[in-house]
């Protein structure tokens, strides 16, 4: 191996380790600008290196292509990316639009699926010719296809748009970046020499020295790192430092001349470029004043700029090139905002002050130091002190003039001369924002209370303190007054109390006796609701009405006004003798039928009159003589009775009490009268039934009976002509008529039992009724319960008549096998779902007929503030879903129809 084959291995193992340092390092920083597709090349680099290190020793002609391949993947995007790299120098933005570097990578794309595919179709490469230089294994002629050119002409102009770019920028930016740019131009050069050199067969040398080239340009980027800070710095323009500044800059020669000016002074001096470039300053601006001495100053000034004044602060700098001034950089900087402030801020506190001195609240402030700065109007008003007396003076001398409404000692104003003290440092102290009320003393000895509050102020580093006194006195005054009032006015209180107390003991009393008139009225009015007889329910009663009026005996007789006749009903305390007396008495005549003939009260008729003697009431030696006070019953304009009562003659009912019995045999009178509309009611209700079963047994078991009287003269028939196959027709249809009347008699039957609601309760009672009926005659059932139910005796009633309708039509029309009874309860809502798998029908025509069944479950949810709904699949089945409140909840049929046929 020669002494140049060594070198030239060991400068290409240098560029390898060089370029490979490069890429890392510019991969770590990947904020610079560029940064990026600087470190991607030269990871490229390093892999054409290695490509053509590999590619020397002779193996095979295969390996030989497989390396030379392997060095066109970077050969193809090495321009590419320095071509991005010189964009973002140039933009100095890190962000490229994705569509650009896509459509930039589509022809080194292509150029290494056409290396890659070559011997298919030789558009790369179309003859390469290889042997032994020296001791190495290479490629000695190149015979290059189209497409190659393609990629040539691509790439040399990336590169040298890219170094035009580069040039371009480095004419914008500052020194130190335009030596950064000369080195990546030089860096980039001497490759892209070298690589032309070989593609046009212009070097003699046939060993790639692509290597070489890269180890100069590695040098120079190294060169660029370590005096430069490449990839660490990032050029500034020029406009961004001087065109987009802030401030404004003018920049002038010896002789006044502007020579630049920038676009802050252009906007701040109401002008333009054309206006001022080459113009003597001092006659364009005279406010502008440039010094004769050869030193930095600084000044302000208020110039007339159109239409308002403006102020700026000036900054003037000499110039100097060898010891000699050659001209000045004049800074302008708008500070007009800023003297608003000043003037704003300095009119606050004028007016800050102003408010201070005129304020109602005596107002005291104290500096850093605790020196007083302020004590106003208010303030001198209520100690009588002057401000010219304290202003200046130390608070500590002038607390001894505040005395608290109790005794202070003297270490207790140690304690408040510490805390204002530590409040003046550290802006805290237990005094602030603690409203206390203290008691002022004045020079003449006058006293005046004040609300006392102590608060700090910001001031720079420290702080202020301000005491604030409001004046109190005439609320103190009104207070004390107001105490002497109310003690006046408890003492009013008490004895207001005790006669109170004697009221309400009076109006207790008359309160327990109406509470004890009305629980005879209450009680009277309950009775109409109540499961008792009449004649039990009017003697009880009577009890509670003797009772409550405290008389002795009563009776209480109905008028037959058919025969004229008073018909006793209830009595009490009544001798025997004369019970029998009064059982029937003619309704004219006598004491009680005055009551029915005069249709009014007869009170305390004395029974020992003669002319009320026509009925004697039984008096014995021993008894005085009794009183006899007779109500009328009446009920819509009809006399209904006669309420008696019976007391010693010596006794009269007072007023009250005679209301109280006229009140009650008005109630009594309706009671009676609802009685008898109740059971003519329940009478033409058992009436009704009674044709309904006709009916229903005329219409359904009388039908189905008769079917089966037919059927089975027809078997007979069948039987004889020894026809078997219509004997079974006619057994099968006797069978299904059997089963259907006993379906209607179940139904019937259960009707029939007493309202199973009361004893067994509302879930009991749909049990009872799937027992007793569905599971009689075959058909299976299930309920599901999901929730607590929370329903009403209401609710319960008239859901329970929709379930019942919904089973008998599962039974008599839909021939179901099974019924389901779904239940859903929450708080907001109540689901009822009854479904039956039978033959179903057709809702639409079901509507136009108007069934009443369906009219009746339809109006019995409407009443309990519910929905109905009916879905029905004809030939499948049938479901009644009945919705209180909103659920949400849709019926799933195809879920629905599993049930019933798993």
């Amino acid at each position: 191996m020669t002494i140049f084959e060594i070198f030239y291995l060991v400068v290409s193992i240098l560029s390898a380790v060089i370029c490979t340092g490069l890429a890392v390092y510019l991969f770590r920083r990947t904020k610079a600008v560029g940064s990026t597709p600087f470190s991607i090349t030269y990871m490229f680099i390093t892999l054409w290196i290695l490509a053509q290190l590999l590619s020397l020793p002779y193996v095979s002609e295969a390996w030989l292509m497989f390396w030379t391949n392997i060095r066109f993947l970077p050969l193809a995007f090495v321009p590419y990316l320095w071509f991005l790299f010189a964009l973002q120098f140039y933009l100095q933005s890190p962000r490229l639009s994705r569509k650009l570097v896509v459509l930039l990578a589509l022809v080194p794309s292509i150029t290494q699926v056409l290396v890659w595919t070559n011997p298919l179709h030789y558009l790369f490469i179309n003859n390469a010719q290889s042997g032994y230089y020296g001791s190495f294994y290479i490629i000695t002629s190149w015979h290059w296809g189209i497409f190659f050119w393609v990629h040539a002409a691509y790439s040399y102009t990336l590169m040298l748009i890219g170094m035009i770019l580069i040039i371009h920028a480095a004419a914008r930016f500052l020194q130190v970046y335009r030596g950064q740019a000369i080195l990546l131009i030089t860096s980039a050069i001497f490759p892209l020499l070298i690589t032309m050199g070989h593609t046009f067969n212009l070097i003699p040398i046939y060993l790639d020295l692509t290597p070489i080239a890269f180890t100069v340009s590695g040098i120079a980027i190294i060169l660029n790192i370590s005096s430069l800070h490449f990839g660490k710095l990032a050029p500034i323009e020029k406009e961004k430092l001087i065109e987009y500044m802030r401030d404004g800059m003018l920049m002038i020669d010896q002789n006044h001349e502007i020579l630049d000016i920038n676009y802050a002074a252009l906007r701040f001096l109401h002008t333009s470029h054309l206006q001022t470039i080459g113009k003597n300053l001092i006659k364009l601006y005279p406010f502008i004043n440039i010094p004769d001495i050869n030193e930095r100053e600084i000044y302000e000034i208020e110039p007339h700029i159109g239409n308002e004044i403006k102020r700026f602060e000036v900054i003037t700098s000499p110039i100097q090139r060898q010891g000699q001034i050659s001209g000045w950089l004049i800074l302008l900087r708008d500070i007009t905002e800023i003297a608003l402030v000043e003037m704003a801020y300095k009119d606050i506190e004028r007016r800050f002050n102003k408010v201070i001195m005129h304020s109602h609240d005596g107002i005291v402030i104290i500096d850093d130091t605790g020196k007083i700065i302020i004590w106003n109007q208010a303030m001198e008003n209520l100690l009588t002190v002057k401000r010219s007396e304290l202003i200046g003076r130390n608070v500590w001398d002038v607390i001894p003039i505040f005395t608290f409404r109790h005794n202070i000692s003297s270490e207790n104003l140690h304690t408040i001369e510490e805390e204002i003290k530590k409040g003046l440092s550290s802006g805290n102290s237990s005094l602030f924002d603690l409203p206390v009320e203290i008691s002022l003393q004045s020079k003449n000895k006058s006293q005046r209370f004040a609300e006392f509050i102590v608060y700090p102020i910001k001031a720079g580093n420290g702080y202020y303190i301000c005491f604030s006194c409001h004046d109190i006195t005439d609320q103190v005054e009104a207070r004390i007054i107001l105490q002497e009032a109310n003690t006046i006015l408890e003492n009013e209180i008490k004895e207001r109390t005790a006669d109170l107390e004697d009221l309400m003991n009076t109006l207790e009393k008359r309160i327990q006796d109406r509470t004890k008139d009305l629980s005879v009225l209450y009680f009277v009015s309950a009775s109409a609701n109540q499961n008792l007889n009449l004649e039990d329910m009017l003697n009880n009663a009577l009890i509670l009405i003797l009772e409550t009026i405290s008389a002795s005996s009563g009776t209480i007789h109905i008028y037959d006004e058919e025969n004229n006749i008073l018909n006793l009903i209830a009595f009490q305390n009544l001798d025997k003798d004369f019970l029998q007396l009064i059982q029937k008495i003619p309704a004219e005549n006598n004491i009680f039928g005055d009551v029915i003939q005069k249709g009014n009260t007869i009170i305390n008729a004395d029974l020992s009159n003669e002319k009320n003697k026509t009925i004697p009431y039984p008096v014995t030696q021993e008894q005085e003589s009794m009183s006899f006070t007779g109500n009328l019953m009446r009920a819509k304009g009809k006399n209904i009775g006669v309420l008696s009562v019976f007391q010693p003659s010596s006794k009269h009912f007072p007023v009250e009490q005679i209301a109280l019995l006229t009140t009650i045999s008005e109630h009594l009178g309706v009671v009676i009268e609802n009685h008898n509309l109740q059971q003519k009611a329940e009478k033409v209700a058992i009436i009704e039934e009674r044709q309904r079963l006709a009916r229903d047994l005329h219409d359904s078991v009388n039908q189905r009976l008769y079917s089966l009287i037919l059927y089975s003269s027809a078997g007979k028939k069948a039987y004889h002509n020894a026809n078997e196959e219509k004997v079974i027709q006619h057994l099968d249809k006797i069978d299904q008529n059997a089963q259907l009347a006993l379906r209607e008699m179940r139904i019937l039957i259960h009707e029939l039992r007493p309202d199973p609601l009361e004893s067994e309760g509302f879930i009991g009672a749909i049990t009872q009724r799937l027992n007793f009926v569905e599971k009689r005659v075959g058909v299976d059932y299930e309920i599901n319960i999901e929730g607590e139910l929370d329903l009403s005796r209401e609710e319960e009633s008239e859901l329970f008549s929709i379930i019942t309708e919904a089973l008998n039509n599962g039974l008599k029309h839909a021939n179901a096998s099974k019924i389901i009874i779904n239940m859903v309860s929450s708080e907001e809502y109540f689901r009822l779902e009854i479904c039956d798998n039978g033959i179903g029908f057709d809702i639409k025509t079901a509507s136009k007929r108007n069934g009443l069944g369906i009219i009746s479950m339809r109006e019995r949810a409407e009443r309990i503030g519910g929905s109905f709904n009916i879905q029905s699949a004809y030939d499948n089945f049938t479901c009644v879903i009945v919705e209180i409140g909103q659920s949400n909840f849709q019926c799933d049929i195809t879920a629905m129809k599993g049930k019933f046929y798993d």
